[in-house]
């Protein structure tokens, strides 16, 4: 061989082995991530006649979808782990063990990534979080329920005390019930595995869980312990604020989302370990015959420790992953698991048959059975012949959940593909993305394309269930009407954190368009709004179904086909005031099923339901008895969480009772919250007094109230003007808030017509929806929600820079997402939306703060100033009136002076003939501009802020030097400034009745931040009017991010000739 055949062969093997390199470097997906498919897949159906408004995503050649493998049957068991993977999940994900091979014969729950339950951090800034040196977790298992107590330590390594937000996520369905804070007497942060920081397994296992119980057990190693009592949550927010600000000793758990809650605390003392509890209650899972709890330690703990306790039933086997001996005391079986850091441990039981708790508290006795009827099955029935999917791609669904979804969803089309001919998918966050304009046949062909194309897709953003309910009842390119409804599959957490949050409202949606039943899934991964599922399933006659692991895909992709038993009644002799876990209508073969009362059953009693077929008159009785009973303390808190549950769901009638239950059964939700106060004296000095909870719980049972409430507002459900007005009524009902609206404004508003009512909506439609936009570094930190305030900051900057408001504002939605509860990100958000035009946005997101914090009326002036800017004057109107209505504490300063000046201008520039009541509005323009001495301005200057706590200075320098700030607010040109804000949101306010020729400069001064926090995202929104109230009045907006204590900013800065 010569030399030059040498060489020849050594190039080909060069190429051969550079070719085989690219090809397992590069990710399929990214190859995959075009701009734009252009491809029209076969036997598309379109409705030509509606103009389409958004670019679709439209499938992916067939020729390309054929770079992943499919195989032969249906629906693998490992289909998981044949999707195309996203880039993130491969540094994210728990090992491959916990999602069964094909050859695997035990169910297991879904793969998690690192966002496990049973997280916690300790903010004590934006980003800054205080360690977390150790955890011990008690886990109490009765029958189908467990009560879990978090004993978390963490370590102060500042020099100052300060405020903390304990952030928490909890497994599916768990509910709150204790909270208690204190100080250690370790000061080191090491927590060595010896110490008696751990409470002993002696200890463990002869401790009670009651929460009265619970302080006892634990005050040898806590100095000064204090313990939260359940309060209305409005309550509890108003008291820690002020409470703070006082400097006294608060702390608050609150609901902050489905599966997420909040927990702020004061104070952390420097250089000090503190001890924090929390307890809370939660379903074990069922998977086939096994209840399965679930318990994941987070990573990164330093010291963690895990005890289990299970109560024995009879001859029911129990067993843990990883394997372990336990320790059998009195029916009790015992498991100690240490070093368990970022491990996910398991304790199954075999149970065969039902599960019945029972129990008693000072309101009586209570129960709650886990239950699955054994409801006939009958002959499958046809799905429909089209579907229209809606696929979550919010932050939420990354990484965990939009597996799941891609699984069901390619189930469903693939094993119904006999009866369903067609089907439409929209992806859904904050914006709405047709995969294709149209129906598409149900092929394979068409199926993989979308499986490849919905891979290639970036999840993040806030989620809109209310823009996602209008696309799958009305799809903006269909426009026939009188056809057959269509079958929805809504594969969604249900978290509505972005746009309309009324559950009625929600499911009010259905009841247009083109939208048949609404099939839902339960997932267990967590953060699910599992009410919600339920009542657009209740509501549409379709389906909420449980899918806890791939192994129950395949049946569940077809269970939407067997005919439903329409639920009569249901009786259990013994039982009283029975309730149903998300009040079903209609009940499936394999259901699984909450059954809660009142009362001891009898001991061979047996739930009976009446059920009747779809259109036949005659019922049936089925009857489902319990193969095992127990007493458990736990028994009359799902009793409690049931009935609150429904309770909270009609509140405008129900919301005096449904306090009661939230403090009597310790829930903590969107009724009540857990405030821990200094003494006795600052609960009363907030209104806070013992109330006879327990004598409301026993004289009004839930059913009763349940009935009395739908007569009541039965009809009104889901309409905003009811909505409203309710509001109001409890705005005037709340203690020391000082709400005293005219009679002559009430009279107007029950005179408006429900259309002034109704939201502003505008949809957004953006051009970042593809994962290969959005940088690795950015799709990491999504996935792992490592992501900073600072790093969506710049990602929306960037993106509306390059493409627009719509692109900035998903961008800045993932802070919401991830902290819908936390009013300064919903107002940072609300500020950046209302200055890039976007109102529509704005609007949801400040009404969420008033509710949330009706006592500071800012908000009110921002949803005034929003609606007014977007033409909704009637209920501009209104909510000007509430600003001006109420006596609001003198920290906000001169409010009602601005609150009147923006009025007046509202009123002197509105056309009357789009208010409803214009002789109102013109003696109101009377009242108000009688007290202001101010018709005109050459300039005008607002400011607010997104923080409390926080004073900000606006400065403005007038021609020739002179500037007007807090400390000199009067000038030689005529220039003043309002009185100074010190404590939080502002507003200040500068007025130049007239303008000379010069340079004007306007800065916001960051004076001083909250002293309890490290750091704080403080923005300030500015608005510039020049020439208010004239002809020639312009309009500038602009808001700022201030850094750091002292800085000043420019906010902008013009010449008048």
């Amino acid at each position: 061989m010569n030399a030059r055949h040498t060489l020849l062969i050594l190039l080909a093997l060069a190429t051969v082995a550079l070719l085989a390199f690219i090809g397992l470097a590069l990710d399929p997906q990214m190859r995959n991530d075009l701009e734009r498919w252009t491809a029209v897949p076969e036997n598309t159906h379109v409705d030509a006649t509606r103009q389409r408004t958004a670019q679709p995503l439209a499938p992916l050649p067939a020729t390309e979808s054929s770079q992943i493998a499919q195989p032969e049957s249906a629906v693998s068991p490992n289909l998981l782990a044949r999707l195309p993977l996203r880039p993130s999940l491969v540094a994210t994900t728990y090992e491959s063990s916990d999602t069964p091979s094909s050859t695997s014969a035990e169910a297991s729950t879904w793969k998690r990534s690192e966002l496990v339950a049973n997280s916690a951090a300790l903010m004590v800034g934006d980003d800054e979080m205080l360690p977390l040196e150790g955890m011990q977790l008690h886990a109490k298992i009765d029958g189908f329920r467990a009560r879990v107590l978090l004993d978390l330590y963490f370590y102060n390594d500042n020099y100052s005390t300060l405020e903390g937000r304990l952030k928490l996520r909890l497994p599916e369905g768990a509910t709150p019930f204790y909270l208690a804070f204190g100080q250690t007497e370790w000061e080191d942060e090491v927590l060595p595995k010896d110490h008696p920081i751990w409470r002993s397994r002696e200890k463990v296992r002869s401790a009670r869980t009651n929460p009265e119980d619970l302080l006892a057990s634990r005050t040898e190693t806590w100095i000064g312990p204090k313990e939260a009592k359940m309060v209305s949550r409005k309550k509890a927010a108003f008291a820690f604020r002020e409470t703070v600000r006082r400097e006294i000793d608060p702390a608050i758990l609150q609901w902050a989302g489905p599966g997420m809650f909040s927990a702020a605390v004061y104070p952390i003392e420097p250089e000090q370990v503190h001890h924090i509890v929390v307890g809370y209650d939660v379903d074990l899972i069922t998977l086939g015959d096994t209840l399965e709890l679930r318990i994941d330690v987070p990573q990164d703990v330093p010291a963690a420790l895990v005890d289990v306790n299970v109560a024995k039933l009879p001859a029911v086997a129990v067993t843990t992953q990883p394997a372990a001996l336990g320790d059998t005391v009195d029916n009790h079986v015992f498991y100690r698991f240490e070093d368990v850091s970022g491990k996910a441990l398991l304790v199954h039981q075999k149970v065969e048959g039902n599960v019945l708790l029972d129990g008693s508290d000072s309101a009586g006795s209570f129960f709650a059975a886990h239950l699955t009827p054994d409801i006939p099955a009958s002959e499958e029935i046809p799905s429909s012949p089209r579907a229209v999917f809606v696929v979550d791609t919010s932050l939420s669904s990354n990484p965990d959940r939009f597996n799941v979804y891609l699984a069901l969803l390619e189930a469903v089309l693939t094993n119904n593909r006999d009866s369903l001919q067609e089907f439409a998918v929209v992806f859904v966050d904050v914006e709405a993305r047709w995969y294709a304009d149209g129906f598409l046949a149900n092929t394979k062909e068409n199926v993989d394309a979308l499986i490849v194309a919905a891979n290639t897709l970036a999840l993040e953003g806030a989620t809109d269930v209310g823009l996602a309910l209008r696309e799958a009842t009305s799809p903006r390119w269909y426009k026939s009407q009188n056809e057959q409804a269509w079958d929805v599959f809504f594969l969604s957490d249900a978290s509505a954190t972005w746009g309309e949050d009324d559950p009625h409202a929600l499911a009010a949606i259905l009841a247009s368009g083109n939208a048949g039943p609404v099939f839902s899934y339960k997932s267990g991964l967590g953060g699910s709004d599992d009410a919600l599922l339920a009542q657009l399933a209740r509501q549409s006659g379709g389906a909420l179904f449980s899918v806890t692991g791939s192994s129950e895909v395949a049946a569940a992709s077809r269970a939407h086909r067997s005919r439903p038993w329409q639920l009569v009644d249901v009786t259990l002799s013994g039982g009283s005031d029975l309730l149903l876990s998300g009040a079903p209508r209609q009940l499936y073969p394999g259901q699984e099923l909450v059954l809660v009362g009142r009362g001891r059953p009898d001991a061979e009693a047996s739930a009976k339901f009446v059920l009747r077929r779809p259109g036949v008159e005659t019922s049936s009785v089925l009857e489902a008895k319990f193969a095992h009973r127990m007493t458990s303390e736990m028994a009359p808190r799902v009793y409690g969480s049931v009935a609150l549950s429904q309770l909270e769901s009609l509140q405008r009638a129900t919301g005096d009772v449904s306090e009661a239950y939230a403090r009597h059964f310790r829930v903590t939700g969107p009724s009540a919250s857990l405030l821990m106060l200094e003494s006795e004296d600052d609960y009363l000095s907030y209104g806070i007094v013992p109330e006879d909870d327990t004598l409301v719980v026993t004289s009004e049972s839930a059913t009763a109230r349940l009935r009395t409430a739908v007569a009541q507002i039965g009809e009104s459900l889901g309409d905003p003007k009811a909505r409203f007005l309710g509001w109001i009524g409890e705005m005037k009902g709340t203690e020391g808030l000082g709400f005293a609206p005219s009679e002559a404004f009430l009279g107007v508003l029950a005179a408006m017509p429900k259309s002034a009512f109704a939201a502003p909506e505008r949809d957004l439609v953006g051009t970042t929806q593809l994962r290969s936009k959005l940088s690795q570094d950015l799709r990491e930190k999504l996935a792992s929600r490592t992501f900073s305030g600072d790093d969506l900051d710049d990602e929306a900057e960037r993106r509306f820079a390059q493409n627009g408001a719509d692109d900035g504002i998903k961008a800045l939605s993932s802070l919401v997402e991830e902290h819908p509860g936390d009013s300064t990100i919903l107002r940072d958000v609300g500020f950046r939306a209302l200055e890039w035009g976007r109102g529509e946005q704005a609007y949801h997101l400040f009404k969420r703060v008033a509710s949330a914090r009706p006592w500071e009326p800012q908000t009110y002036h921002a949803l005034a100033l929003t609606l007014a800017e977007l033409g909704h004057n009637d209920l501009a109107l209104a909510y000007f009136e509430v600003g001006l209505a109420g006596q609001w504490d003198g920290r906000f300063g001169e409010f009602s002076t601005i609150m009147a000046i923006d009025y007046a201008r509202f009123l002197n520039q509105v056309d009357a003939s789009t208010l409803s009541a214009p002789e109102f509005a013109a003696q109101r323009r009377k009242e108000v501009t009688a007290g202001l001495e101010l018709d005109e301005a050459g300039l005008l200057v607002t400011m607010t802020w997104n923080t409390d706590g926080t004073d900000v200075d606006l400065h403005v320098v007038e021609p020739g030097g002179e500037e007007c700030f807090y400390s000199h607010p009067k000038t030689a040109m005529g220039g003043s400034m309002t009185r100074d804000v010190t404590q939080g949101y502002g507003p200040e306010m500068y007025v130049l009745p007239k303008t000379k020729a010069g340079k004007y400069l306007i800065k916001a001064k960051y004076y001083s931040s909250d002293s309890t926090r490290l750091t704080t995202r403080t923005k300030v929104a500015v608005t510039v009017y020049r020439n208010w109230g004239k002809s020639n009045e312009t309009v500038e907006r602009q808001v700022v991010k201030l850094e750091s204590t002292g800085e000043v900013q420019e906010i902008s800065s013009f010449e008048v000739k």
